[in-house]
């Protein structure tokens, strides 16, 4: 993962650093979230997370598997649905 500023690298992120993030929605509760969007209603965050951070609140690592996956989009759910097929087979 790199910094980037003006199309150049300016940092590496170092490896111990990093943490994929799943959408906030499952991860706060909702009157913490409406706070936080009302506290700072046109924010340009990537997520919830991010933007429960810029309202002062504290957002906490927690370990969960790699296939804890977020439906998106129409070819997610036709993944999840592959891999719950075959899950199924191998039981």
């Amino acid at each position: 993962m790199k910094r980037t500023k003006n199309g150049k690298v300016v940092e590496t992120v170092p490896a111990h650093d990093r943490r994929l993030g799943h959408d906030g929605r499952r991860s706060f509760a909702p009157a913490l979230l409406r706070k936080a969007y009302a506290k700072s209603p046109n924010a340009d965050v990537t997520d919830d997370a991010e933007l429960v951070e810029r309202a002062g609140g504290a957002v906490a690592v927690v370990l969960t598997s790699r296939w804890n996956l977020k439906i998106t989009y129409p070819e997610d759910l036709a993944w999840a649905e592959a891999y719950l097929a075959r899950a199924a087979r191998l039981t």
